[in-house]
């Protein structure tokens, strides 16, 4: 499933995360579990040195914090996300991943506008 919505992401929690990034959902993936993840590309990217990768990381993998929300379609806003980078070469072309392939690198939320984001506005 593609779904090339596009959301914006932030984060109360890291400053890494904090500023708005744009994000475009390019396809559904799933943990070996079963839970859903959202592959996505984010812009601006983020810097991979800090990581220890030479290029800038602009495909990250995301998964719900909570249970019960999901991703396809976004069942609630904020929502709130584990920010996960892939430690695999490539995976625009896989469909399911184990926690070994991934390290979590922050937690953010995925808001339906930048003003959202950058206000971190709640649902009423």
């Amino acid at each position: 499933m593609s779904d090339n919505q596009i959301y914006y992401l932030s984060s109360l929690e890291s400053d890494r995360f904090k500023p708005v990034r744009k994000c475009r959902f390019l396809k559904q993936i799933y943990f070996d579990t079963g839970k859903e993840c959202a592959l996505v590309n984010v812009s601006p990217s983020i810097n991979g040195q800090d990581f220890g990768v030479n290029n800038d990381i602009d495909v990250l993998i995301l998964t719900s914090r909570h249970e019960g929300v999901t991703l396809f379609p976004v069942s609630e806003f904020p929502c709130f996300v584990f920010i996960v980078r892939s430690l695999l070469p490539s995976v625009e072309s896989i469909e399911y991943i184990t926690k070994k392939d991934v390290e979590i690198i922050g937690w953010g939320e995925i808001y339906r506008s930048y003003h959202d984001a950058e206000n971190h506005v709640f649902d009423k």
